[in-house]
């Protein structure tokens, strides 16, 4: 029937327009019948050209029907109706949710429109395109065509087409976010609409500048804009606008969480939209009801609401709700079990938010805005200047006349007064720069002389400041000897007399004994660091435990204080690294004791991050904060100066005024750097970053694996120790000695595999080796067990207190002192024997000459003298020998026992020595002593 349908149209309008064509031969036609004609000739051609458009989809075909169809119409009139039909036909395709059919038939007005120089129908048509590219989430080509139908307006003053555009390119703007600039849109087009009195365009911008407010979360400015879009569109009997303001009024009853409200608002848009078959909005409805319901944990009642949004949303090509509605199918079927068409619907939602809007659709946006933007400046101040240059032309021609008549008079007369003066001034001018050259000679001369007594004064003055520093730095035992004995028996003495009033003297001879130690110490300190003499070593530490001294130390003051301490790490803070450890723990307690001193009954927050990760290294920043007294303004500026003191009136929490001197010099020392902010009665903060700090990675050579090389054949090392700081040190120190380690974290696990190893170097961490119940005593079968290895022990410590624990083993080998720990296990990997090798065959046999008995003779005497000039004088002659003989053996061990020398380790140095008498033939010779 359609197709029968079809087929008469075609032939009507064929006859129709072959009747046009080639005129009627009988009866002339008048041309008011001409004209309508030409009106029924367009409307029929057009049904049948989009009846084929919709079976065939030939756009091709159709455009070239369309061309001959414009060329046979003769004058503007007939144009101009044939151009505003296709809109129609645009307009109709898309209210049936045909967009690409209406993409065609707006984009042929435009070009007929550009054809019959119609611009109220290219306006009319570029407005439907960027509509048409909205509602399809192009975004960029939609902006396009409203800010061409935008320039188009206002070159011809239309005020209807720049409402359209201007709405448009508002609802753009706030679909990606940019509420200010959506929020400008809004409110001019509201101004042309109420230029025009047009009540439809006031209610739908009201409506939007109510969407604006919702996106800048002012609900309460939204609903009354809501609400009188909605009077306006009663008053209008606008059954569209009032469903939609009621869906806008429910979302934010909702957003309240008055979903009672909310689903009565969303249920009336609801019924208004399916009596109008709105089915785009209505998608919206069902979309929002089915939420509401979803909020009671009812999945199977939200279930058909959701469906049905999305039948609806697929059918009209909305694709935000589409994206909602797979999600919560996805919800749906992932809660009631259905789990393929949850991971179905999830696949889905995820393919369509990245297609509606990806990471360069906002940039072209607000590019595009800037161009338009530019372009019509650029437009208006060639405007401006065009005008400008006119009005410059017209006062040129009035003046040109009376100025050249005054030039011609003037011009002798000026020109005779300028020489004049020309010459008076060249006179005058020479004068003063002879004047002036004297006296710049003069100031020269004595600003020379200043200078030159300048830098003797500024050199004398450095070299006073770095003798007091390195006198101070130099004397520093000198110094705290005597005040400590003072301190010292001051105490003894206390415990020897009753005499209250002699106590008393006492405790103050104690009291100031240590606040002047502390002063002392203070200024010591900070004379250690202008001297250069403040030795600050890289080694590993471990942070967690520092952060934990902390605490420790500052417990029983926050008790007093009624202060709480908080330590704060971020997840990627390293435990161990390779840092300064006494000189960060002197800033922390420093600066942590620092916010005790001026805080009570607060918090002090002490946070560590980490940011900057590059292959081992990271930027360290650490904060110290208060809730304390806080630092005024005008004592910011000095805060870090040597002896400074604040004004803030606590005259018992002053000290010496040096602890953040010291501070920020250790900080720079240790390559940071540190600021501060603060206000006065609101705390202070001080920040700290130290750039490129060496992370330590995980241990990767505490294991045992051989390695076959001359001269590290089964190096075998052995660690007993469960501290993590130790075992990173130990890996550390092994990096550059080819050697690997086994590690035992308790005792029992080693004396189980006593039969199946055998070690050149035990390593024993004191920690683990000590018994509380001996008062700082070691465990005794742990001493013997190791005694009877026949290998030298090296023992491992935290602090330097440990270092006189036990006198069997006189290496104690703190975590800064890398390099002598490598030292000791390429020794013992290089020269210890192990249980496959001869002790008794020589491995190097000397021959019986003079050159090989000078160097015995030297070896002889260095052994038996132990000076270091004669133990360096036989490395030189051992180096020298191994060179001409090529015996490498022996140059490795001069290498040995120069590192030996160096570190000053003379049991390095006697283990040495024994192994050169093992393995060389050195008994053989008799030397005369």
């Amino acid at each position: 029937m359609e197709k029968i349908k079809g087929i008469v149209l075609k032939i009507g309008c064929l006859l129709l327009l072959s009747f046009y064509q080639y005129g009627n031969p009988v009866k002339a036609i008048s041309a008011s019948q001409k004209q309508a004609s030409d009106t029924l000739v367009i409307r029929h051609s057009l049904e049948i050209f989009d009846s084929l458009l919709a079976s065939s989809k030939d756009e091709d075909d159709v455009a070239d029907k369309l061309e001959k169809l414009y060329e046979s119409l003769s004058d503007s009139t007939g144009q101009f109706f044939f151009i505003e039909r296709l809109g129609e036909k645009g307009i109709k395709r898309r209210k049936e949710y045909h967009f690409d059919h209406a993409f065609f038939w707006h984009h042929q007005q435009k070009k007929f429109a550009d054809l019959a120089h119609y611009p109220v129908g290219a306006v009319v048509a570029l407005n439907n395109i960027g509509l048409l590219n909205r509602r399809m989430d192009r975004y960029a080509k939609s902006i396009e065509a409203y800010q061409l139908a935008l320039r188009i307006s206002d070159s011809l003053g239309y005020v209807k087409g720049m409402t359209h555009a201007t709405n448009g390119l508002g609802n753009i703007y706030l679909l990606l976010g940019n509420s200010d600039e959506a929020l400008r849109n809004f409110r001019e087009c509201l101004r042309l609409e109420q230029s025009l009195n047009n009540l439809t365009g006031i209610a739908l911008n009201l409506n939007n500048i109510g969407h604006v407010y919702l996106q800048q979360n002012n609900p309460q400015e939204a609903l009354e804009y809501f609400m009188l879009s909605l009077e306006v569109n009663r008053e209008l009997n606008n059954k569209r606008g009032i469903a939609i303001c009621y869906n806008d009024i429910g979302e934010i009853y909702q957003r309240q969480g008055d979903n009672e409200k909310a689903m009565h608002y969303f249920m009336m848009s609801h019924q208004i939209n399916t009596d109008i078959n709105d089915l785009y909005y209505l998608s919206w409805n069902k979309l929002k009801i089915a939420e509401i319901i979803l909020l009671s944990k009812n999945d199977l009642e939200a279930l058909p609401y959701v469906t049905q949004s999305q039948e609806l949303a697929e059918k009209t090509n909305n694709r935000s709700v589409l994206k909602d509605a797979y999600t919560y199918l996805y919800q749906i079927n992932k809660a009631l079990g259905r789990t393929q068409q949850a991971l179905d619907f999830l696949e889905k939602a995820t393919v369509l938010n990245d297609s509606i809007l990806n990471e360069n659709t906002q940039k072209i946006v607000y590019r595009m805005q800037a161009t338009f933007n530019r372009e019509q400046a650029d437009h208006k101040i060639a405007l401006l200047e065009n005008e400008k240059q006119l009005a410059d032309l017209k006062m040129k021609r009035q003046k040109m006349l009376t100025m050249f008549i005054l030039g011609v008079m003037f011009a002798i007369v000026l020109g005779m007064i300028a020489v004049l003066l020309f010459l008076y001034y060249l006179r005058k001018k020479n004068n003063e720069l002879k004047t002036s050259y004297l006296e710049i000679e003069t100031a020269r001369n004595q600003l020379r002389e200043y200078a030159d007594q300048l830098l003797v004064a500024k050199q004398e003055a450095e070299k006073g400041n770095l003798l007091k520093s390195q006198f101070l730095a130099n004397m520093s035992h000198e110094i705290r000897t005597p005040m400590n004995s003072v301190i010292g028996f001051a105490d003894i003495l206390s415990k020897m007399i009753d005499n209250p009033e002699q106590l008393n003297y006492l405790a103050s001879i104690r009291v100031s004994g240590h606040s002047l130690l502390a002063l002392i110490n203070d200024i010591l300190d900070l004379s250690k660091i202008e001297a250069g003499k403040a030795n600050i070593v890289q080694a590993p530490m471990d942070y967690f435990a520092l952060l934990e001294d902390v605490r420790k130390v500052f417990d029983l003051q926050c008790i007093q204080q009624k202060n709480e301490l908080i330590i704060e790490t971020g997840a990627s803070v390293p435990r161990f690294f390779q840092f300064g450890e006494s000189a960060l723990r002197q800033v922390l307690f420093n600066l942590v004791g620092n916010a005790m001193k001026f805080t009570n009954s607060g918090k002090i927050t002490l946070s560590t991050s980490i940011s900057d990760v590059f292959e081992n290294t990271a930027t360290l920043l650490i904060q110290v904060a208060d809730t304390g007294s806080g630092i005024s303004e005008q004592d910011l500026e000095f805060i870090f100066e040597a002896f400074y003191q604040t004004h803030s009136g606590q005259t018992e929490n002053r000290g010496t005024g040096l602890g953040l001197t010291i501070t920020k010099r250790l900080v720079e020392a240790l390559g940071g750097s540190i600021s501060v902010q603060s206000k006065a009665g609101q705390g202070t903060t001080f920040y700290l970053s130290f750039p490129r700090v060496a992370l330590i990675p995980g241990l990767h050579r505490l294991k045992l694996i051989s390695h076959d090389t001359e001269f590290f054949h089964h190096a075998e090392v052995c660690l007993l120790s469960n501290q993590n700081l130790i075992k990173a040190f130990v890996d550390k120190a092994l990096e550059n000695t080819h050697c690997e380690c086994d590690v035992y974290p308790d005792f029992q696990l080693i004396r189980e595999n006593d039969s199946q190893n055998f070690y050149r170097l035990f390593l024993l961490d004191l920690d683990l080796a000590a018994m509380p119940e001996k008062s700082g005593g070691m465990n005794d079968e742990i001493i013997l067990w190791l005694t009877s290895r026949n290998a030298p022990v090296a023992t491992l410590g935290t602090t330097d207190d440990q270092r006189f624990v036990h006198e069997v083993w006189p290496h104690f080998i703190l975590p800064d002192q890398i390099d002598q720990l490598s030292t000791h296990i390429r020794f013992s990997a290089e020269y210890l024997p192990n249980r496959d090798v001869d002790n008794k065959v020589p491995q190097f046999v000397f021959p019986h000459d003079m050159a090989a008995s000078g160097l015995i003779r030297t070896f002889l005497q260095a052994e038996r003298s132990h000076f270091f000039d004669d133990i360096t004088e036989f490395a030189n002659q051992l180096g020298q020998y191994a060179k001409a003989a090529s015996k490498p053996q022996l140059d490795e061990f001069d290498s040995i026992i120069r590192r030996a020398v160096d570190a000053f380790d003379i049991e390095g140095i006697e283990q040495c020595f024994r192994k050169f008498r093992q393995q060389t033939n050195v008994d053989e010779f008799q030397i005369d002593e």
